[in-house]
Parts: C-alpha cells; structure tokens; sequence
C-alpha cells in the first residue's frame, strides 16, 4: 500500500523543527580527519556494517579522550557474556521460530531446546535470522566471530538434510523428507548457536562442539555435547573401523587446527614444514572410527539422536576365530623426522570401546603451537590485514602468548591482543585493505540507511519478512554466500584473490543497487523514518548547511573518498536538482520535505553504491 506523503509533512515539519531547536542548544563536536579515520577503522574490523549512531562509542566527548573509548569498546564487544541483541534486532527475530536467547543449543543449559522443538524449522529462514543478528544486533563482534567460526568449521545443510531423510526413512517414520529438514536445519542452528556462545571461550570448546562427543567419553543423551552436523558433513557417523573413513581427520588436521604446514626457524631463515603425513590421517580416521548417532526413540516418537560410541566390529570365521581386526595396542601420531616438531607428538593408546582416544587427540590438537599459529594466522588476516604475514610476526607471536594463558587456546585473549595492537588502531596502510563479504557488504549498506527498509513503523511483519527474504536472496543470487548451504569444507572465500573477480564485483555492485531499489521506494512511501536522524544525530548541526555536508562526508568513509567523489557529493548536497546554488538540503527541508527525503535517500545511495563499500 501507497502512504500518502504530503498528509504526513506537515507533523514530520513539526518534529523536524523540536529536532532542529534541540540541536542548536547543543555544541556541535570537531574531529579530525585521523580521529574519524582511526574510528571507522575500528567499526568496519569489528562490526558487519557500522552505522554513523555506531561512531559515539569510539569517538572522544568531553570526558574520555578517544584511545580510552576505544579500549573500553574492545573490552564490552570481547566480553564472555553475551550482551542483549537489542529491541530492534528482537522484534526482526520474533518473526522466526527461533529461539532470541543465546547459549539454548548446549544440552545443559537452563531452557535447552530439545530436537523435538524443531518442527516446521527451514534452512532458509534460519539464513534469515542469522543476517538480521549480523546487521542489528548489539552483540556485534560475537555476530563477526560466530561467521567467522561457522565458516572454519563449515558444514553444509544439504548433506545433513540428504543423511538424514534417508535414516528416517529406513528408520519407519511416515513423513522422512520434512522430519529431515526440521532436524537438519535444528543441528545447523545449534552448532550456531555454541559457536555465537562459545566466541570467546577456548578453542578447544569450539573445537568439541564442531567434532561431537560426550563428556564421559561413551554415550551419553543428557551430558551431549553437540556436533551432529559435522559428523554427518564428514562422514564420521558412518565411520567404523578396521577401515575407517578419513574425511573428518584429514579436515581436522587441513583447516580446523593446523593447518598443512607451518614455518621452523633455521639460520638461512624460516622453512615451511609439514604438520602431518598420511599415515597420521590414517592413524586419525581410526581414533575416530566408532564415534556415531543413535536414534533412542521409535517411531511414531520424535527422534532423538544422541551421541555415542560403536565398538568396533570384527568380522569371524565359521569355527569363531576373529579376522581382520588389529589387536588393540599403541600409537603415535606426528613422530616423522621430517615433520614440524611444533606439532607435538601423540602417543595414544587404542580403546576399541570408548571414545576417549578422540577427545585426548582433540585435547593435544587444542594445545599445539601449531595450532596456535594456525588460528592466530587467520584472525590476523580476519581483522588486521588479509595478506599472509611474514614467519613469526612479531604481533603473531604475541597472539600465540596469548593463547596459552589459558588451557585450550584463550580465544579472547588472542583478539584483545589484535584489538590493542598498533597494526589495528593506527597502522593507516592496513586500513581498506580486506575485502568485504556480500554478507558484510550488505550489513554496511543497510546501515548507511540505518536499517530504514526495516522500521517498525514501516508496513506489517509479513511485509517485513518479505523484505528480509529479498535481501537473502540478493546475498545467494548476486554474492554467492550461501549461509548453513556452502558446500566445500573450507567455507566461504574470505581471501581476496577468489572475492575481488568481475563476477563477484559486478554481483557485490549489482547487490548494492537492488538493495537501493528496496529502500528507496520505501523511504519515499514512508518518510518519517527519517526523524531517527534528526533525533539522535544531536551532535551535527543542522541549522548549518556546512555541518550538513560533513554528516555526509562523516558518513561517506570518514573523508577518505578522494577529492573527485567529495566535490561530486558535496556539489549534490549544496546544489538544487538543475546544479543551481542555493536550494540547500536545509531549504528542502523546511519547504518541500518529500523532495528533501528524495535527496537525502539518493545520497545515501551514492555512498551505499560507491566502490569503496567493497571494502572494509
């Protein structure tokens, strides 16, 4: 439905001039280029998008100077517990059937949520959720780390989904396909939610949460700890020795802990060593064999997959002597003479029994400098620079400190040390280097506009919900980035060389305009959503045409757009349509409002749209 614009001016004018008294009373606050630059910096690394309401919290006032606020904002956004996602970011997710409170996937958490709960639960609407807590939430570097850990740990619904309608069905249940899905997407979101929990933790919790395992090391249906996702992603759920799958190992040790190799010192430099050899991948798939689900329930009950250990299985000859199974006895993993001895070696002895063999070896993974390196490396190019740093940086090595002040990898600790760094607060040459992903890409667009497609104020839930979808589809259609549906184990591209092609710059600037197209029509249709900017935006002046032009500069990257795109946007700003001087964005405003929300909305394109907003 169409809102009549003009019978809304004359009480939008009215707020319009109670916002504009106000703020004159109030002394307009100067920052300088580098203050501005230091703080969008700090906002761009640590948010998905970051709105220009986001720049107080970074930004000195009268009473803290700006290093102080900018501590004191990386001390809040690292903190173990979570923070409310907000009232805004809720009333979106109380369109879902999701739970809003964080930590409800962990089985012994007040208020867990059972299998059971999950009927009618889509993939597709879980996507939804997760990019409304990416752009609104208040917890924003949880958001940033629960991606980022999702997209290390990757797995892919549809295998899930795939596996499990299949079980179902051998299983008996009448309806297979759909149970599939509502489980499928129900493992998905609860390895989620344990990664967006866990962000802060020790890796080694965030590592047995994607791996799967009871906590006594046999089966357990109250004390799991869940990781059904990845089990069925990598085939450990089918997984039984004598001849054990080798997917989930050989992935293990590749992308989840250490990596393929990692640099040794030697007198003509550093070399790049092996962490493992194949025989290790073997040796791992076998730690791993037996560990699977069990459906404790029959139909017609719900089922209910647990964790639990399955013995391996020796075949016998007809007089009952048994074949082809190794006696159990001891290992070592990582012993080569040509291996990185940072790995460490791993002594383990066999149990054919019980799951313990796997939880030490995650135990030692966890532990291990290479591991530490592994990890510190891409939070490195996550948030300072996304170019592989040269052997043992010294800011790397800080980070592996780090991550030994508590046992199992002190994730915080290692992005406090990154936070505090100079790299991250005043090293300019590491500032618009890292490229945007389309999830980023749309999270900073939608803050330019300050989320207004989205104001409550603006149309009914299911129109709501239907803009949300929109912008989902926009991610998977032009950005690729399909969120719990990706297929390679390695997850998202996050490096530049895959995300800076003409297919994906053309689909990021094809994004930004559709995204245009469902906010511009919708700010025209409902212009009040506009008061948010003269209510909260009290340290601008807005009886000056001046101050008006550096709010969009302040918006438009701190002043680091060149000297062209400035003197365009500011000739835009000072000019009437006809490129005549005079009829200011002030003047619009206090005589022809619709046409002011239609210049303040194209500018707000201009600056969503521009090339730089690839960039973070």
């Amino acid at each position: 439905m169409v809102h009549n614009v003009s019978r809304r001016t004359p009480r939008l004018a009215a707020l319009l001039a109670a916002a504009l008294a106000g703020s004159v009373a109030q002394a307009q606050s100067v920052f300088t280029p580098a203050e501005l630059s230091r703080a969008g910096h700090v906002l761009r690394r640590m948010q998905h998008g970051a709105s220009i309401f986001d720049y107080p919290q970074v930004l000195a006032d009268t009473t803290t100077p700006q290093s102080t606020k900018i501590v004191n904002y990386i001390l809040a956004k690292t903190s173990q517990t979570p923070i409310n996602a907000g009232a805004e970011a809720n009333n979106l997710l109380g369109l879902y059937p999701f739970p809003l409170a964080v930590g409800l996937g962990a089985p012994t958490a007040p208020g867990h949520v059972p299998q059971s709960a999950s009927s009618g639960w889509r993939v597709h609407e879980l996507a939804e959720a997760s990019i409304i807590r990416a752009i609104w939430s208040e917890d924003t570097l949880r958001e940033v780390m629960a991606r980022f850990w999702a997209e290390h740990f990757n797995t892919n619904w549809g295998t899930v989904w795939f596996h499990l309608r299949n079980r179902f069905q051998n299983e008996g249940y009448a309806n297979p396909d759909a149970l599939a899905q509502d489980y499928a997407t129900y493992f998905e979101w609860q390895q989620n939610d344990l990664f967006r929990t866990r962000a802060f933790g020790t890796f080694r919790s965030l590592l047995e949460a994607s791996a799967g395992s009871a906590d006594n090391g046999g089966m357990s249906g109250s004390n799991l700890i869940p990781g059904a996702a990845m089990m069925i992603y990598l085939d450990s759920v089918n997984s039984q020795g004598p001849k054990p799958n080798e997917n989930y190992a050989r992935e293990l040790f590749e992308l989840h802990t250490m990596g393929p190799s990692s640099p040794f010192p030697t007198a003509l430099g550093a070399v790049l060593l092996p962490n493992y050899s194949y025989q290790d991948i073997l040796d791992g798939a076998a730690i791993f064999s037996g560990w699977t689900l069990t459906n404790l329930s029959t139909p017609p009950t719900a089922p209910n997959l647990v964790f639990s250990f399955r013995p391996t299985v020796c075949g016998t000859t007809t007089t009952g002597h048994v074949t082809n199974c190794p006696t159990p006895g001891s290992k070592t993993l990582f012993d080569d003479a040509y291996l990185q001895p940072f790995v460490g070696q791993f002594p383990v002895t066999e149990n054919q029994t019980l799951a313990t063999e796997g939880l030490a070896l995650l135990d030692h993974l966890a532990n291990s400098p290479a591991t530490a390196y592994f990890i510190s490396e891409k939070l490195y190019r996550l948030f300072i620079k996304d170019v592989e740093p040269a052997p043992f940086d010294p800011l790397i090595m800080q980070c592996v400190n780090a991550w030994y002040t508590l046992p199992g990898g002190n994730i915080q600790g290692v992005l406090q040390v990154l936070f505090t760094s100079n790299e991250f607060i005043n090293d300019t040459t590491t500032r618009w280097t890292n490229e945007r992903q389309p999830l980023d890409a749309v999270a900073q667009t939608v803050d330019t506009f300050h989320g207004l497609g989205f104001n409550p104020a603006g149309g009914t839930a299911a129109e709501q919900k239907a803009r949300i979808t929109r912008v989902r589809f926009l991610i998977e259609e032009y950005g690729g980035q399909y969120l719990f549906r990706y297929g390679p184990p390695d997850g998202f591209t996050r490096g530049d060389c895959e995300l800076v092609t003409t297919s994906r710059m053309l689909g990021a600037t094809r994004l930004r305009q559709e995204l245009y197209t469902l906010f511009g029509p919708f700010t025209t249709n409902y212009p009040s959503v506009f008061f948010d900017y003269f209510a909260n935006l009290g340290f601008l002046n807005w009886t000056d045409p001046a101050s008006i032009v550096n709010w969009f500069n302040f918006a438009a990257f701190n002043n680091e757009l060149s000297g062209g795109d400035q003197t365009l946007l500011n000739l835009f700003l000072i000019t009437d349509l006809n490129e005549n001087f005079g009829n200011t964005l002030l003047t619009d405003a206090a005589t022809n409002f619709p046409v002011f929300v239609q210049r303040v909305t194209t500018g707000l394109a201009y600056i969503a749209c521009h090339t730089l907003n690839s960039l973070k």
